[in-house]
């Protein structure tokens, strides 16, 4: 959830500012899209590592667990870029 949360924060963005956005999980192809000043910003760079669970999120496949402090941290990662955004 945490992923599909910044892929959405990310696409309003650039949604509001006229760009077409491309159908795609890949967080930081959404992030290179935002104009120089934003594509830099250490939360949107951060937060690309989710895009790991674009499709393991969604579909049932054999991954190790997330334990408690990773699972923090990724929450804490789309707040950041949900706040920023």
């Amino acid at each position: 959830m945490s992923q599909q949360a910044v892929e959405k924060a990310l696409k309003a963005v650039l949604i509001s500012q006229g760009t077409d956005i491309p159908h795609t999980h890949n967080l930081l192809k959404l992030v290179e899209m935002l104009p120089q000043q934003y594509s830099s910003l250490p939360c949107l760079i951060s937060a690309t590592v989710l895009t790991d669970y674009a499709v393991s999120g969604r579909y049932p496949v054999e991954n190790a667990p997330v334990d408690d402090n990773r699972y923090q941290r990724m929450i804490k990662l789309a707040d950041d870029v949900i706040t920023w955004a």
